[in-house]
């Protein structure tokens, strides 16, 4: 699973002048702190089983996303799933 978010056109422009915000709380860490109203789109995509790099999925999606990120998070022993999705 794979998490996609496009912006609004209007903010497009604010992020080359740096109105959002980068937070580094531990250094394998980064936050992007984002205007909830500057968001046109948030979406999950199924990545193409059973591997597929971020790279791949970023090229074959039609509408590009400005911010990309996996979506999985799984027990490194047993490689069941830690997370789960909700729709509201």
């Amino acid at each position: 699973m794979i998490i996609v978010m496009v912006l609004n056109r209007t903010f497009r422009k604010e992020v080359d002048n740096k109105m959002y915000e980068i937070l580094n709380p531990k250094k394998y860490i980064t936050v992007v702190k984002i205007p909830l109203s500057s968001i046109k789109k948030i979406d999950l995509v199924m990545a193409k089983q059973p591997l597929e790099k971020i790279q791949d999925c970023f090229n074959r999606l039609i509408e590009k996303p400005d911010f990309i990120s996996n979506g999985g998070l799984f027990n490194m022993t047993t490689g069941n799933p830690n997370f789960s999705y909700k729709s509201s």
